[in-house]
């Protein structure tokens, strides 16, 4: 009976000779899961996912300050109807 971290060992020793012969004829290339991807995708992927969090937080701002504007006018709004209210009652 073959132990089961021996065939998951083997397994794991089999993709890593896979992987170092793929780096032989892809040198340009790193290996993720048996995929190949270029070099130069990661280096344009890091600088564009810190412009996207850049965009991302500038945009939350954004809508942080619209949505406490929007409430500070919404709650002066409520409160100067409810005055005027006040004032037809008291007439």
């Amino acid at each position: 009976m073959v132990d089961l971290n021996t065939k998951e060992i083997n397994e794991e020793q089999k993709s890593n000779d896979v992987n170092s012969e793929i780096g032989k004829q892809y040198p340009d290339c790193i290996t993720i899961e048996r995929e190949k991807i270029p070099v130069s995708v990661l280096q344009l992927s890091y600088p564009l996912s810190k412009i996207a969090n850049i965009l991302l937080w500038i945009g939350e701002s954004i809508i942080v300050f619209l949505a406490s504007t929007i409430e500070r006018e919404y709650h002066q709004l409520y409160k100067s109807h409810w005055k005027n209210q006040l004032m037809l009652y008291s007439v």
